[in-house]
């Protein structure tokens, strides 16, 4: 209607890549600065590379043709899909090393290895946004609160993904819990941001003399976040292991609900009725 369109060539494949890539890296993210601190994170440091790398086939996968996916290698210069896909491979790159100084042989230089490592995973986190925002045609995608609510959701995807490694590496958690009620009030923290994100941004939209038909406030993802707060909430005063797995479970949910969200809002405005609109109203947060 009105000239307005919906996107249709990036749906849930492109959502979960983004998701699985977010999850690794910011549970890499997270690993690391736990490892400031004396606590290694052994088991997220060995998922990380695994979760990216079927987030990275499933992107493969979207791109449809096997030499177009190849010349997204090539070409990081050409677009910022292209240098999402290269700050991914050396990540896994620096990954594998610590990997290695982790279970096999002592890696030089390791701490120099784990900030890039730390650098390259806040670039996987944030790439997809600046991929949406290049889109000019699409203006939702150039809202700046797209990046802050993918940087949020990633850390504490990241921050669920190292409390079930910890659990994992000492079969109940016991030895890391006063470490794991510190992650689980973080969690609860960044959630609760990412809350008053969607809410910010759903009164900034209200507030458009100009609206786009599905530009609406997603419920689900707020039910969601909320559901999260509160489960995490349980699992930190209650010290309830199957709690503990549900907030882990949910804030990866909530990760893949918030990515396919903001991929939905795809709707294209024509130039012409772009230009009708006033400076104040474009998306510019």
């Amino acid at each position: 209607m009105n000239g307005l369109r919906s996107q249709e060539q990036w749906g849930w494949r492109v959502a979960l890549s983004f998701s699985l890539e977010a999850i690794s890296a910011g549970g890499y993210f997270i690993a690391m600065l736990l490892g400031m601190f004396g606590v290694t994170s052994s088991y997220t440091i060995v998922l990380a590379p695994l979760i990216m790398i079927v987030g990275l086939v499933i992107l493969w996968s979207h791109l449809e043709s096997g030499n177009r996916a190849f010349l997204v290698f090539l070409r990081p210069g050409s677009s910022w899909l292209a240098r999402g896909a290269l700050i991914m491979v050396l990540f896994l790159f620096f990954n594998v090393l610590n990997i290695i100084d982790l279970f096999w042989v002592p890696v030089p230089l390791v701490k120099g290895i784990s900030f890039i490592g730390s650098l390259l995973a806040l670039g996987v986190i944030i790439y997809p946004s600046l991929v949406l925002r290049s889109v000019r045609s699409i203006p939702f995608w150039t809202s700046n609160l797209i990046w802050l609510q993918f940087l949020l959701s990633s850390f504490f995807a990241g921050v669920a993904l190292n409390i079930m490694g910890l659990i994992w590496q000492s079969s109940s958690g016991s030895q890391y819990s006063s470490v794991l009620d510190y992650l689980l009030i973080t969690a609860i923290l960044l959630c609760v941001l990412e809350l008053g994100c969607f809410i910010f941004e759903y009164r900034v939209q209200e507030g458009r003399k100009y609206q786009i038909s599905n530009q609406v406030l997603n419920r689900e993802i707020l039910i969601g976040l909320i559901g999260i707060v509160i489960i995490g909430l349980l699992a930190l005063f209650y010290v309830n292991l199957g709690a503990i797995v549900l907030f882990a479970i949910c804030s990866w949910v909530i990760v893949f609900l918030i990515r396919i969200y903001v991929l939905n809002q795809g709707v294209r405005v024509p130039v012409a009725i772009l230009k009708d609109v006033p400076d104040n109203w474009k998306p510019k947060f």
